[in-house]
């Protein structure tokens, strides 16, 4: 009825890797938001949306601690701060059994300090069950402004991002004039109109040609340029010019699989500005004002996001010892809700369905994709599958009373009470004995 999967379904994986990371911010001390993914409210994106890897946006001053904390849990880093992006904004950890966390010290397009941008989000936070563990998420205003911000600097071919039609372009006026205030408070006018379709209005900014590759696309050689062109000072932008020939060596790794030799350093280091020339000769001509827009007034009359290109140091003490990659394919995004044990004991409390005999132990997570329940301590793992009756089993031990279990088990599956209670019963005991439940 149970099994160590080796390879549960990424839908799993990255909720459970949700949970698994929040736990570790939890014993470390660290304040941090969940976002994008699993953590970003039904209602502003697409049906049919997932997330492939663990988003969270940390706490400036709590950055370094928190990398060293996820270390010690067992993740690896893959991609540091500023081998990760243009903006430095992300370094990238991964867990053999968790998958990929993106772990942000500011989040692109934001303008105002990091620590001020993440005090903004973190003061209005609010809770959302996400592997079975209550995580801290933005609410529904900045996730809305994040999704915009984040569709800015994604080459859409001049279309809308399906997130923003969803979360923005269906805002009605009060739910807009939040968005906007907000995009005010944080300095993120320039970027939200590059994720809207307005980013001609800011055509005199200096970001305007950084962000305009970002939405648009746009050479290795444009979007150096562009870098250079928006960083805030002549030190960031001699900063900029003298490391444009070196190798990225952690992406390069990322491509490999593994830690490039020194040949394959050398070979990239000459490679690089051949097929930047190559890719300039045969980039296609962009013309202005060709993208589609959605009305918004919170780009009008306001000035570009300070800081790109600025502070692309790595946070110290974070080694890239061991390279690792994974090919795994995005699944369908599971048609019911992730199953959540407090959940359904809440709503068996609500309808007197049950007095919730059990409970989840703390730091442990839960997650249904279609039907089988995926359970692991977190951060410890491994991951357990009930499948089944084992399944049926655990839905039971949440929405009703001890003695009941038996009797709704032997319901389901039209069984007779002598025939399973010994089995329900052991298997129950072994849930309690390996500390996946606990009596309330």
């Amino acid at each position: 009825m149970t099994d160590l999967h080796p390879e549960p379904p990424l839908a799993a994986v990255v909720q459970l890797g949700h949970a698994a990371v929040q736990r570790v911010a939890e014993l470390s001390g660290t304040d941090l938001l969940h976002i994008k993914g699993y953590a970003i409210d039904p209602t502003l994106t697409e049906e049919g949306r997932i997330g492939t890897d663990v988003d969270v946006l940390v706490r400036p001053a709590q950055v370094r601690d928190f990398l060293h904390a996820l270390v010690a849990a067992g993740w690896t880093r893959v991609i540091g701060f500023r081998a990760g992006s243009s903006f430095g904004h992300a370094a990238t950890l991964h867990h053999t059994c968790w998958g990929y966390v993106d772990v942000h010290r500011m989040f692109p397009g934001i303008g105002v300090d990091p620590g001020e941008a993440f005090e903004l989000l973190w003061s209005g936070r609010r809770t959302a069950d996400i592997g079975g563990i209550a995580c801290l998420v933005p609410d529904t205003v900045a996730q809305t402004v994040i999704l915009v911000l984040n569709a800015g600097r994604t080459a859409t071919a001049g279309a809308i991002a399906p997130d923003v039609l969803t979360s923005w372009g269906r805002a009605d006026g009060a739910q807009r004039a939040a968005v906007e205030a907000l995009v005010r408070r944080l300095g993120a006018q320039l970027a939200f109109a590059a994720g809207t379709g307005h980013l001609e209005e800011f055509h005199a900014q200096r970001e305007y040609a950084l962000w305009r590759v970002m939405s648009e696309g746009g050479t290795r050689l444009e979007e150096w340029r562009a870098r250079i062109v928006a960083a805030p000072t002549w030190r960031d932008r001699l900063h900029l010019i003298l490391i444009a020939p070196l190798v990225n060596v952690e992406h390069l790794a990322v491509l490999l699989g593994r830690r490039p030799t020194r040949r394959e350093i050398a070979l990239e280091f000459f490679r690089r500005p051949v097929r930047g020339v190559h890719e300039q000769l045969l980039a296609p001509a962009r013309h202005r004002g060709a993208t589609a827009t959605v009305p918004t007034d919170a780009v009008r009359g306001a000035t570009g996001p300070e800081g790109i290109g600025a502070d692309l140091t790595d946070a110290d003490g974070i080694g890239a010892d061991r390279t690792t990659t994974t090919g795994s394919a995005q699944p369908d995004r599971p048609g019911a809700v992730p199953a959540s044990p407090q959940r359904e004991q809440r709503a068996a409390e609500e309808t007197g369905s049950g007095a919730g005999g059990y409970r989840l132990p703390v730091g442990v997570g839960a997650v249904d994709v279609d039907g089988v329940i995926y359970v692991a301590p977190v951060p410890e793992g491994p991951i357990r599958i009930l499948t089944g009756s084992a399944a049926e089993i655990w839905v039971a031990v949440f929405t009703g009373t001890p003695d009941s279990v038996v009797e709704r088990v032997a319901l389901t599956f039209e069984a007779e009470l002598i025939d399973i209670r010994s089995a329900v019963e052991g298997f129950v005991s072994g849930l309690l004995a390996d500390g996946l439940v606990a009596r309330r």
